[in-house]
């Protein structure tokens, strides 16, 4: 019976197998270098050939060159010749540009605006990754397709996870269809008609059946506050936090201070969250007070005491959630405050003062000790008030002054205690749940967790700001704050991978002296101002190398944390200007761990002088076009969707290619 040509292959193959396995080591190595043997002849035969056609063509065309430049003028084509050489040209099976229509023109133009316009930047929610994404780049899975969402049931149920029955609810997009019911999903991806919009990443990983890098099943069921704590004001979450990393500018429009600013940091609350230590003995405080100087208007003093409202039901209902949901305050007791305050600040406590340019001299020395000197010599004990004044100076305003002092009676309303501390906030893994509760109820699936699919911390972060409901992106203290701790982790896993390729790296800075350090410094200052390092006839020593080098090392870390004052006054003058010329909030933090390595409170004033050219932008007032481009800079995620959007419509590319 004749064989079929697949037969006959599967016949040959399976005889060239059992040939190969009866074949001893030297004839199996002796039978591959003859193997290799005929392919490089074979290869070298075809470069042969190929580097004499070459050889030829290139002396065809340089004997061409030396015939039209030795040529002694060149001569006008004759018609016959030329229209023979467009011909033959456009016979050949080079393209001959040709000139674009001008209904060519107008379908591309028509294509652009449609890409560029309304339709082609509109915005919906991913309903596996919870991210803003262009509708142009997400495909609709139906809710009556059975294979795709049996798909989804397999990879992003919730079973197995050990979530909140609360949690879950908000998750559950059963009441958008049915068949959603028991999937982790944000209901902003899903429509009221059962579509469901998944962008090209999460459609990649679901059709290889993988988990998606940043869907919800992977870690990020975060959840949110309930409605009637959500709007909980910063000194309400930050009484209710066991750690706070704060740096907070506030901008107040209208009236003669446009902008009202105020700085503040601290670091662990020990031994539990500030709520759970009040109230404190008012026999023990002297005053607690905000300053204010220069005529204020009704309106922003009213907007002053919104800022630093605290409600007691709120504090207490949010201290209750955490208790029952999060289980980072499981060791977290809290007593009856049934007699505290319902609601407010107190009038007395919120006064202005005339002393207004002594308060500035003080808040100046204030600046100066930072870094200087260490608080930890201070006799008084923890509870004590450590007290910083807020001034806002209007020179060209009188300032109206009003009286108050707050009595130390049991009669009056508790003190909020003010506290330093010299313990740094632990660097574990929950270190982002522990700073920002109101961003992660639940304790879990911060940046520090564990999940199915590893993602960075880097990546996380980069995640949380660009989800949907936006809560991240315009938190007060989580882009800042998270930046900070991630620049910090790059310096010292910066450090420590140069000390393992040299040990010795900085051995040589215990032995530098201060005669060599005080020789450094106007060595240093010399070359910043590009002059002779050192005197002619002079040469430099191994301890000034040294110094020298110790120098600059401090200046490269420097670039990364902000140590010295003049850094700190910089960036300082550039965020408050910036602030006072558009009007927008701007966020600006300066870790200064002092000598004893604790941290101190900070309070910034107004830019008193016009001092650079940076600063004097500030002398007009800005126009619409210039408010209205500042106000566009807000959403970074839009912007940056925008731009994506513009290079894959204008150059046919992607930015990942």
């Amino acid at each position: 019976m004749p064989f079929t040509a697949e037969e006959r292959r599967e016949r040959n193959r399976l005889a060239v197998q059992r040939m190969r396995a009866r074949e001893s080591t030297d004839g199996k190595a002796e039978r591959l270098r003859q193997q290799r043997e005929r392919r490089r002849q074979s290869a070298q035969r075809l470069r042969d050939r190929a580097s004499l056609a070459a050889t030829e063509e290139r002396l065809r065309r340089d004997r061409e060159w030396h015939e039209r430049a030795r040529a002694p003028e060149r001569r006008a084509p004759e018609p016959q010749q030329q229209a023979a050489r467009h011909r033959v040209w456009g016979e050949s099976d080079i393209p001959r540009l040709q000139p674009v229509s001008i209904d060519a023109k107008r379908e591309c133009l028509e294509r652009l605006q449609l890409a560029l316009g309304g339709a082609g930047l509109d915005e919906i929610t991913c309903a596996v990754c919870d991210s803003l994404k262009l509708a142009t780049s997400c495909r609709v899975i139906k809710a009556t397709d059975g294979n795709r969402v049996r798909q989804l049931r397999e990879l992003l149920s919730s079973g197995g996870e050990a979530l909140p029955a609360k949690l879950i609810a908000e998750y559950d997009c059963s009441s958008r269809s049915p068949v959603l019911a028991g999937l982790l999903l944000p209901k902003r991806g899903v429509h009221v008609d059962g579509r469901i919009h998944v962008c090209t990443d999460c459609d990649k990983s679901l059709t290889k059946h993988l988990i998606p890098k940043f869907a919800i099943k992977n870690g990020f069921a975060i959840g949110s506050l309930p409605p009637g704590l959500a709007d909980a004001t910063l000194p309400e979450r930050l009484i209710t936090q066991p750690v706070s990393v704060v740096a907070v500018t506030r901008v107040m429009r209208g009236g003669a201070h446009r902008s009202i600013r105020s700085h503040c940091l601290a670091f662990d609350c020990t031994p539990g969250p500030t709520a759970t230590l009040q109230p404190i003995q008012p026999d023990r405080i002297s005053t607690y007070r905000v300053v204010m100087a220069g005529p204020f208007t009704s309106e922003q003093q009213a907007r002053v005491r919104k800022i630093h409202r605290i409600r007691r039901q709120v504090v207490d209902d949010l201290l209750r959630f955490y208790k029952q949901h999060n289980p980072l305050y499981a060791s977290v007791s809290i007593a009856d405050s049934s007699h505290l305050s319902t609601d407010g600040v107190a009038e007395n406590v919120i006064f202005e003062d005339p002393d207004a340019n002594a308060e500035v001299g003080d808040i100046d020395v204030e600046n100066d000790r930072v870094g200087g000197v260490s608080e930890n010599d201070a006799c008084a004990a923890e509870s004590d008030v450590v007290e910083r004044r807020v001034v806002f100076v209007s020179d060209d305003c009188e300032v109206t002054t009003q009286h108050a002092r707050v009595a130390t009676s049991p009669s009056v309303e508790p003190q909020f205690l003010v506290r330093h501390s010299t313990q740094f906030a632990t660097k574990d893994k929950d270190l982002y749940a522990r700073m920002l509760p109101h961003l992660f109820p639940y304790g879990r699936w911060h940046p520090g967790d564990e999940r199915h699919v590893h993602v960075s911390r880097d990546s996380c972060i980069r995640h949380y700001s660009q989800l949907s409901s936006r809560r991240f992106a315009e938190d007060e203290l989580f882009m800042v704050a998270s930046f900070d701790h991630l620049s910090a982790e790059k310096l010292f896993t910066n450090v420590a991978v140069k000390l393992q390729r040299d040990p010795a790296r900085f051995a040589s800075y215990s032995d530098v002296t201060e005669h060599a350090l005080l020789n450094a410094l106007p060595t240093k200052e010399r070359r910043r101002h590009s002059r002779t390092a050192f005197p002619r006839g002079g040469a430099s020593d191994g301890a000034s190398t040294t110094a020298s080098d110790m120098l600059n090392t401090v200046k490269l870390s420097g670039s990364t944390m902000w140590g010295s004052d003049a850094e700190r006054a910089q960036c300082r003058r550039q965020a408050f200007a910036y602030q006072a010329r558009f009007g927008q909030p701007a966020l600006f933090l300066t870790l200064t761990p002092n000598i004893a390595d604790s941290f101190v409170m900070a309070q910034y004033c107004d830019i008193s002088s016009v001092d650079t050219l940076f600063d004097a932008v500030l002398a007009e007032r800005p126009n619409k076009s210039a408010l209205y481009s500042a106000s566009m800079c807000n959403d970074p995620a839009s912007a940056r969707l925008f731009v994506q959007n513009i290079v894959s419509t204008c150059l046919a590319c992607r930015r990942s290619t």
